[in-house]
C-alpha cells in the first residue's frame, strides 16, 4: 500500500514539474509570424522603385471625410473621375527610411490637386520632409520636421503590401504588426492559392483580415480592412522570388469602398525594380534643407528660413519678417556646426606656433 502511495506521489510530482516547464516555455510562433521575421532579416537593406496608377471616382476623396475637413462645406472631390499616375522610390535600411514620393495630393478643403513631389526621410532620430518645388509657391522649397522620429507616409495603405511583407515586425514602418494577426483556422482560395485566414482586431468596429499563402513562405496574398463587417479597403498582391529565394511583391491592386459598397478609388501598383542587400550612406536617410527653404519644426513649434550656411533663422509668418533668432540645422553634428571655427582655430594656432619658433631661433643665433 505504501509503495503504491509513493508511486502515485512521484508520478504527481513529475506531472507537476512537466506542467511548470510547459508554462515557463514561450509558445511557438505562428508560421506567418516566423516567416515574416525571417524575411525582415533577409531584406534589412532593400530599395524599390514602383509605378502607381490611381483612378478616383467622383467624390472618392470627399465621401469618407467629415465636413470639417472639407472647409465646412458639402464638397464633391473630385467632381469627375480622375486618373493619377506617378513613379516613386523607397529605400529601407533597418529602421531607416527614404521615400521619394511623386504622387499628387488632394486638398479636400479646396478640392484642388497639388502635384507636390516630396522626399521623406528618417535616420531613426529625426523624421523630415522636403518639398523641393514648394507647395503654395513653386519658387520656395518647403520643409517639415516631425515631432516623432519616423515617417508617417511610409505607413500609408498604398504601401501596406510592401511594408507588411518586409517590415511586418516594425511598427514605425508597417501600420499593421504581423504579431497582431491571429489564425482563425479557416482557409480561403485567393486567386487560385489556398491561404490561411488571420484576423487583427482593435476592440472597436475595425477589423483587418489577411490571408497568408503557405506555398510561398506565408506572404500576405490579400489584406482587407472591415468596418462593422463591411469591407472598406481590399488589396490583392502578386509576388516573385528574388535571386536569394525571398518572395517579394511584384504588383498589387487596392480597392477602397464607401459604406454602401461603392468603389471610391482603384489603385494599381507595379514594381519597376527591387534591389536587396545594397549599401546606402547615412546621407540617404537625412535631408539637408536647401537655402531659402521655409521650414516648420514641429518639435519646437517654430517657423524658420534656411540660410546659405545651413543654419536656421526664425521667421514670423504672421508678420512676414525675421525675429533675429538663429539655430543650427536640426540633426546636425557638432562637426557640422563648428568645423569652420575649428579649422580657423587650428590655422591660427599653427601661425602662432610658427611665429614663436622663428622668434626663438633668432634669439639662439
Amino acid at each position: 500500500m505504501q509503495r503504491a502511495v509513493r508511486v502515485l506521489l512521484f508520478a504527481g510530482l513529475v506531472a507537476l514539474q512537466a506542467s511548470a516547464l510547459a508554462l515557463a516555455q514561450p509558445p511557438g510562433e505562428q508560421p506567418h509570424v516566423a516567416a515574416a521575421k525571417k524575411r525582415q532579416e533577409a531584406t534589412n537593406s532593400i530599395a524599390m522603385e514602383f509605378r502607381v496608377v490611381e483612378v478616383v471616382s467622383p467624390g472618392g476623396i470627399s465621401e469618407p471625410l467629415p465636413k470639417q475637413l472639407l472647409g465646412g462645406k458639402q464638397r464633391l472631390v473630385p467632381e469627375k473621375a480622375t486618373t493619377l499616375e506617378s513613379v516613386n522610390r523607397v529605400i529601407l535600411f533597418g529602421i531607416k527610411v527614404r521615400y521619394e514620393c511623386n504622387h499628387p495630393v488632394w486638398a479636400p478643403e479646396t478640392g484642388e490637386l497639388h502635384k507636390a513631389a516630396r522626399i521623406l526621410t528618417s535616420d531613426g532620430a529625426y523624421g523630415k520632409t522636403l518639398y523641393p518645388g514648394g507647395i503654395s509657391n513653386p519658387e520656395q522649397p518647403e520643409g517639415y520636421i516631425d515631432r516623432s522620429s519616423h515617417v508617417d507616409e511610409i505607413r500609408s495603405h498604398t504601401l501596406v503590401p510592401f511594408t507588411l511583407c518586409v517590415r511586418g515586425a516594425e511598427s514605425s514602418i508597417s501600420p499593421y504588426l504581423i504579431t497582431d494577426f491571429k489564425a482563425t483556422g479557416a482557409k480561403t482560395d485567393v486567386r487560385g492559392k489556398e491561404c490561411i485566414e488571420c484576423v487583427r482586431t482593435t476592440g472597436g468596429t475595425d477589423t483587418v483580415r489577411a490571408w497568408f499563402d503557405p506555398t510561398t513562405d506565408y506572404v500576405p496574398r490579400r489584406i482587407r480592412r472591415e468596418v462593422r463587417g463591411k469591407p472598406r479597403h481590399q488589396t490583392d498582391v502578386e509576388y516573385r522570388q528574388d535571386p536569394t529565394g525571398t518572395y517579394l511583391p511584384s504588383s498589387w491592386t487596392r480597392l477602397e469602398y464607401s459604406a454602401d459598397g461603392r468603389v471610391l478609388t482603384n489603385t494599381k501598383v507595379e514594381v519597376v525594380s527591387i534591389q536587396v542587400g545594397a549599401n546606402h550612406p547615412d546621407s540617404d536617410f537625412d535631408i539637408k534643407f536647401p537655402e531659402k527653404t521655409k521650414l516648420y519644426n514641429a518639435r519646437e513649434r517654430k517657423d524658420y528660413i534656411v540660410q546659405a550656411d545651413g543654419s536656421l533663422r526664425e521667421y514670423d509668418l504672421a508678420m512676414g519678417e525675421y525675429t533675429g533668432t538663429t539655430a543650427p540645422a536640426p540633426g546636425s553634428t557638432w562637426w557640422d556646426r563648428n568645423w569652420k571655427w575649428l579649422i580657423a582655430t587650428v590655422v591660427v594656432l599653427a601661425l602662432l606656433m610658427s611665429y614663436g619658433f622663428r622668434l626663438r631661433s633668432r634669439k639662439v643665433q
